[in-house]
């Protein structure tokens, strides 16, 4: 009797639990053919749209009233499409995320390579890639020691000194910027690998 009733709600129960797991793999296997239906239904939204927007432009020249669903409609499918597209192209841009962050990284375990810089214009990113690599190379145990200091157009020394000391666990008590680079650069000579 308890097996016949064990057996009744297996089934039950590995449906409760392997539902949630089917769905999240079959949408990671799936992701890039639903980035292409996104694509095609914005295209398809967007023919519609434009088709539709035409005849409301021609109707409003002939001096006829528009209703208000059609134009609540327009607004909220300028809205929808603006939304998808931003979606397609945040994908875009994470995919070459990924793939600068990798080059850096295959870089940063390259021995021939001795330094990498990352310049370009305010906002496009910059900090946020020195951070994944950061967060990365402690999370990979690829050096003895990892620093990051931000260096502005107009820089601060005593400011970056600082900041690095603090990555250290450093208290710089040198008075010149002179004495805090040496003493900075006593200690990191002690270190074989440094980020």
């Amino acid at each position: 009797m308890a097996l016949e009733t064990i057996l009744a709600i297996v089934p039950t129960v590995i449906e409760w639990t392997f539902g949630p797991v089917k769905r999240h793999l079959s949408y990671a296997f799936n992701y890039k053919s639903k980035v292409e239906k996104l694509k095609n239904q914005i295209k398809k939204l967007t023919s519609q749209r434009d088709g539709l927007q035409q005849s409301v432009d021609q109707a409003t020249r002939q001096g006829d009233r528009i209703n208000d669903n059609v134009q609540e409609w327009l607004t909220s499918v300028n809205k929808a499409i603006e939304e998808a597209e931003e979606a397609v192209i945040g994908e875009e841009q994470a995919k070459e995320r990924v793939s600068i962050l990798k080059k850096v990284m295959d870089a940063l375990m390259d021995p021939d390579v001795n330094m990498i810089g990352v310049y370009g214009m305010g906002g496009i990113g910059k900090t946020t890639l020195a951070n994944e690599i950061h967060r990365k190379a402690i999370e990979d145990k690829l050096f003895d020691v990892v620093v990051m200091a931000t260096v502005s157009e107009t820089p601060e020394l005593r400011k970056i000194q600082g900041t690095i000391a603090d990555m250290l666990g450093m208290k710089l008590e040198e008075e010149t910027e002179e004495g805090r680079a040496c003493r900075l650069r006593q200690r990191l000579i002690n270190e074989k690998k440094i980020l």
